[in-house]
């Protein structure tokens, strides 16, 4: 069986895999800073300042306008940042940990939830098991979307913790579990509405697979529409008046076609994504493992969860990785299922991914997923009361303020052209600015988004094209 360094993975016990899980998912959550598309900032952080009293109505994006954003997870962080406010504990980075943290705790259940439906896999094999519980956790891309405090990471978790209770239903037709089971369907629903596909594809498999459980089927259903009434109320906690964002949404990004201006992209785009930011040769061996899986095993409720939800996006004209990311974190289990299924599980391939893998994970779970939010933590600390921007505010992006970083007093101004030197910090977000303030004797550097000794290598002249953020204390000569 697969072996890793001196240790062998499926002499693991299952409380050694938790511990090392958890302390995997503490460290990711905790460098994972910033966010790994903007809606995970502008459409969670900041709807959550809003009813922090932090930030106005008016600096939300163009969703709470429409109301086509649903506020359950946001009701949810709401209950875990505004008793740390009330204690005192008012710091963003240290909340938004929190809700990293939180969140990466739920994926690392939501794996660990599906224990008993692995042994089942594996037909009783507890070695296999423990093998695919190892990678659906320690993979390197599992613990950084695990981490992000987004709709789609925390939506992929309710759903599998939701399919565990379902699968521990049936083996003697638990209604109870059945209900869980509903509402944690319907609460991935409240998170991110596409996951629907998901659930409802499920839904298929179940009839098909289960033709006598109809109480079962029922049960489920009334549970996600008991969870969706529910979203109305959390709705009108969110917008203070009644509404109904699932309507709201379709209206605007499906009859009206919003959506559509955001970008159309080939259908084989999510081929691409998945390849190149999957990092080759890993990438190519789980869309691999995932072709043969979908190829061989029809009748297995992982496809029914994943491939069509899979090809439905490939069809939608607008795509993100992260609109995938719940078909991303099956992955590994596809992977060890397929090589079990083709007996390669003690093969020196699976020992050469095991290390590769490795050798990714450790510096990508070091790594904040937006480097911005280094130079934030900067201006907090230092307590920075005021400096002169260069064009644009490092505090806003794609044209909204990101209120929820923003220190209380510090002002910015904005200016132009190149300005003459004059008491005060100037802050840029050009390479080229670097070196022009570098040779100013009456500039000192204070901060630099890169390391200074990588600015030594400038190949192809790269710095220049760059945004290198920096920010410079400057006298008058």
């Amino acid at each position: 069986m697969t072996e890793f360094g001196p240790f062998r993975l499926d002499n693991w016990p299952i409380k050694r895999i938790i511990k090392w899980s958890l302390i995997v998912h503490v460290i990711t959550a905790y460098f994972s800073e910033g966010f790994f598309q903007f809606d995970e900032h502008f459409q969670v952080l900041e709807f959550l300042n809003y009813k922090l009293n932090g930030s106005p109505a008016s600096d939300l994006p163009w969703e709470y306008k429409e109301q086509i954003r649903p506020w359950f997870q946001v009701f949810i962080y709401y209950l875990l940042i505004a008793p740390l406010n009330f204690l005192g504990v008012s710091s963003p980075f240290f909340q938004a940990f929190i809700l990293r943290l939180f969140t990466s705790l739920i994926g690392v259940y939501s794996v660990f939830s599906l224990k008993d439906f692995l042994l089942k896999e594996f037909d009783g094999d507890e070695k296999k098991q423990k093998v695919a519980l190892i990678l659906m956790q320690f993979s390197w891309f599992v613990p950084v979307i695990h981490s992000r405090a987004s709709s789609e990471s925390l939506s992929a978790s309710l759903i599998l913790i939701g399919f565990s209770y379902l699968y521990k239903s049936l083996n003697r037709e638990c209604l109870i579990k059945s209900f869980i089971s509903g509402l944690l369907f319907g609460a991935a629903y409240l998170v991110k509405a596409q996951l629907s596909l998901v659930v409802a594809f499920l839904w298929f498999w179940l009839v098909f697979s289960h033709p006598k459980f109809w109480k079962t089927y029922i049960t489920i259903s009334l549970a996600i529409i008991f969870s969706i009434t529910l979203g109305v109320l959390f709705d009108y906690w969110g917008y203070g008046e009644w509404t109904f964002s699932t309507w709201n949404y379709f209206q605007v990004n499906i009859l009206q076609d919003r959506v559509s201006g955001f970008g159309i992209d080939p259908w084989w785009k999510y081929f691409k994504f998945s390849l190149m930011k999957g990092i080759p040769p890993l990438s190519i061996a789980f869309m691999a493992a995932y072709f043969l899986f979908w190829w061989k095993n029809p009748k297995s409720p992982v496809f029914w969860m994943t491939a069509p939800f899979f090809l439905i996006h490939c069809l939608i004209g607008h795509k993100e990785l992260r609109f995938i990311f719940f078909v991303v974190l099956l992955a590994p289990f596809v992977l060890v299922k397929i090589l079990d299924e083709y007996e390669k599980l003690d093969s020196k391939i699976v020992k050469i991914f095991v290390y590769l893998n490795l050798i990714i994970l450790v510096p990508v779970g070091l790594k904040s997923a937006n480097s911005s939010i280094r130079f934030f933590k900067y201006i907090s600390k230092e307590k920075v009361k005021s400096f002169y921007a260069h064009n644009e505010n490092p505090y806003q992006m794609v044209g909204l303020k990101m209120n929820f970083y923003h220190p209380k007093g510090l002002n910015i101004k904005i200016f132009k052209e190149d300005p003459k030197v004059y008491n005060g910090k100037y802050f840029f977000r050009s390479g080229q600015k670097y070196f022009e303030l570098s040779n100013n004797k009456n500039c000192r550097l204070e901060y630099l988004s890169y390391p200074k000794f990588a600015l030594n290598f400038n190949i192809g002249n790269w710095i220049k094209r760059s945004r290198v953020w920096s920010l410079w204390d400057c006298k008058t000569p």
